[in-house]
């Protein structure tokens, strides 16, 4: 999900460049260029940083599952193993 929040902030970005272009080449007037440029820069800035920060969220609830799951004895499942052994961490093998 990071690289989510980078790719917003990068399409943004040339979104921003675009529209500074269009307004120094005259084809905007100078209010319409200035909300173009800062309402993309805005959008993109919350976007980005939503998208970014839900990615370290759920890093952050995967380690403390992770942790727990340690804690409590319980290995993690193998890749190939079937999903409802994975809730006990038991193989049926």
């Amino acid at each position: 999900m990071c690289w989510l929040g980078w790719l917003v902030a990068a399409v943004g970005a040339a979104g921003a460049v675009v529209f500074t272009a269009f307004w120094a080449a005259g084809d905007l007037s100078a209010e319409q260029g200035v909300s173009l440029v800062l309402g993309t820069t805005l959008a993109t800035v919350l976007s980005g940083a939503t998208a970014y920060g839900a990615g370290v969220s759920i890093m952050l609830g995967a380690e403390r599952l992770q942790l727990a799951a340690r804690a409590a004895g319980v290995s993690p499942p193998s890749p190939g193993q079937p999903a409802r052994d994975r809730m006990t961490g038991t193989s049926t093998e």
